[in-house]
């Protein structure tokens, strides 16, 4: 009897310890194409994914349309993995929830079925899996500073906030419910940068020209100094919790520069539209 009293402690205890690790999590990032799969969304696994989280109370963003606190501090959600056993006869996965540092943070349990129709199979199998986040009862708890993890730099407050777009003006097409798990990207490759439109910025000469020019770094105490061969600071980099990305600011422009594969961005708003150049920089 004292044995049976004691595990039942134990496993309330490990529950609260499980419970707590999510709820200062304000998001989940569900990839639109999980490794153990060949193609975005198959079997509707993306979206079905994002429903049932969303019906646990959980934020959830798709990894290539994070809103923008998220996008500014990547450490406000937990990224999300499926683990894919599956054998010849049988189907298995489970979820690993890791947070921005790749710390695992909780891990569910393994959904399995013998289910021959793959699209039926893996239904099955990840409402199965995230019965285990149901359990918990997920409520969003905010923390200020934590002492084993540090304290996370978060620059939301710099950038400009924006409103959020209706259905309407969305590239992205979610569909998450009981009857239908979509997902459509209809935004254009990334290789054309719109202009900025001669926003005042303090300089002699406007942010259009920062995408024709060479720019060279002069690093700074907090980042780096941009400079021009003139040379003029053109733009300043400003170092944040993230690697090879830095906010960046130029007259009263604000924003974020970044480096992805080789390649230098700098983006920004102009009220609520999103402005994208590219950067020639000199290290």
């Amino acid at each position: 009897m004292i044995r049976n009293f004691l595990s039942f402690i134990i496993m309330l205890a490990m529950y609260g310890s499980l419970s707590a690790q999510l709820n200062p999590y304000k998001y989940v990032i569900v990839p639109v194409q999980f490794e153990a799969f060949d193609q975005a969304n198959k079997y509707s696994s993306s979206t079905l994914v994002k429903y049932l989280l969303q019906q646990e109370g959980i934020r959830v963003a798709y990894e290539n349309d994070l809103p923008s606190d998220l996008a500014s501090n990547r450490c406000l959600g937990l990224n999300l993995k499926m683990e894919d056993n599956s054998g010849l006869f049988s189907t298995k996965v489970r979820f690993i929830f890791r947070d921005c540092n790749g710390a695992e943070v909780f891990t569910t349990k393994t959904g399995s079925n013998k289910i021959k129709d793959y699209k039926e199979a893996y239904t099955a199998a990840i409402r199965e899996a995230l019965q285990s986040v149901s359990a918990l009862g997920y409520q969003y708890q905010p923390v200020t500073e934590n002492a084993e993890k540090g304290v996370t730099v978060s620059f939301k407050d710099d950038v400009r906030s924006i409103e959020e777009k209706t259905d309407k003006e969305k590239a992205v097409i979610q569909e998450a419910t009981p009857e239908v798990q979509r997902y459509e990207d209809k935004r254009p490759v990334p290789s054309t940068y719109t202009k900025a439109g001669g926003i005042a910025t303090g300089s002699s000469r406007e942010a259009d020209d920062l995408s024709s020019e060479v720019l060279y770094a002069q690093t700074t105490d907090t980042g780096y100094q941009l400079v021009d061969s003139t040379p003029a600071i053109r733009l300043r980099l400003f170092k944040t919790s993230m690697p090879q990305v830095y906010l960046a600011t130029y007259g009263e422009l604000q924003g974020l520069a970044y480096e992805q594969d080789g390649t230098w961005t700098w983006e920004y708003y102009t009220g609520d539209t999103l402005v994208t150049k590219e950067l020639n920089i000199k290290f």
